[in-house]
């Protein structure tokens, strides 16, 4: 079994999710850390073209649970946050197992394809909120530059 997740929708759909949901069955929405915990492989996406395509704003809705930008601070699902680690997990290996192809892709190691992006900050040692910074410096697919920023 392979969840395909959009972290995205937390900072949209929160609160008012609250309000149509019930709290027996929010529990159990957007639980992200706990399908993690319980082995479940999770595959990140954006779900555009009706949320933004860019994957960073997922990985910081799955990190932070908070809405982008806002004075709200309200933190929606404390105990489901992810680590940042787990959040470009879903984006890479989750996404990777998701199209059969773990054994190939997904992770940076010998014998498997390079796919990979540069970015211009080191996203594991930032702040959350300063992973809306990053950029996309260089894209590698399959072992191809397909985007190179200079």
């Amino acid at each position: 079994m392979i969840f395909d997740i959009q972290p995205g929708f937390v900072p949209s759909d929160f609160p008012w999710v609250e309000e149509k949901v019930p709290a027996d069955l929010l529990e159990f929405s957007y639980a992200w850390k706990t399908y993690l915990n319980l082995g479940i492989i999770c595959a990140g996406g954006s779900d555009a073209p009706i949320e933004p395509l860019n994957p960073i704003l997922g990985i910081h809705a799955a990190v932070t649970r908070m809405k982008i930008n806002s004075e709200d601070r309200t933190v929606y699902g404390l105990g489901e946050r992810l680590s940042v680690y787990e959040a470009f997990a879903l984006y890479t290996k989750g996404s990777a197992a998701a199209i059969g192809q773990e054994k190939r892709r997904g992770v940076i190691n010998k014998g498997y394809d390079a796919d990979f992006t540069v970015f211009n900050l080191d996203v594991f040692a930032v702040a959350p909120d300063d992973l809306l910074k990053a950029e996309a410096v260089m894209t590698v697919i399959d072992d191809k530059i397909m985007y190179d920023k200079n």
